[in-house]
């Protein structure tokens, strides 16, 4: 089941998987960088968060955001037991469908560098290289809607 976060019930392991699944790789390149819940709520506050959850609890999740026309696919984590299991497609499906009927004609997102898989993953689901970021070590993708 795929529904929007509820903020006491998910944050937490939220949380958790951004800093196992997406902080080895920002860190790789800034390795001060820091997390706290309180930045990643304030940063969730924006947009929205979907959530997959089954039977057997939190699967991933994805957060989007709003710019003009854009959609932002800013965070998108899958915990290792759910991944290439339909979890991530799913949760990118209803994304760009909450883009859609807010107006987006496109879709963005960042990629680090080193990423493969996740590029790949973003590939088979339509989006194409754009440009590179040299100064965060990411590849920005773009997908039209």
């Amino acid at each position: 089941m795929i529904r929007q976060r509820k903020a006491s019930v998910d944050d937490l392991a939220i949380y958790k998987l951004t800093r196992r699944s997406l902080l080895p790789y920002t860190r790789k390149h800034f390795p001060a960088m820091k997390l706290s819940r309180s930045v990643l709520r304030e940063r969730l506050a924006e947009g929205v968060t979907l959530v997959a959850r089954g039977k057997s609890g939190f699967k991933g999740y994805v957060h989007a955001l709003l710019r003009n026309d854009t959609l932002w696919i800013d965070l998108l984590a899958v915990r290792k037991p759910y991944r290439r299991t339909g979890v991530g497609d799913r949760l990118m499906q209803n994304a760009e469908e909450w883009g859609k009927l807010k107006g987006a004609k496109q879709a963005l997102l960042y990629v680090n560098e080193e990423n493969n898989g996740a590029k790949q993953f973003y590939s088979r689901r339509g989006y194409q290289y754009w440009q590179s970021n040299r100064t965060l070590h990411c590849d920005v993708f773009m997908k039209s809607l």
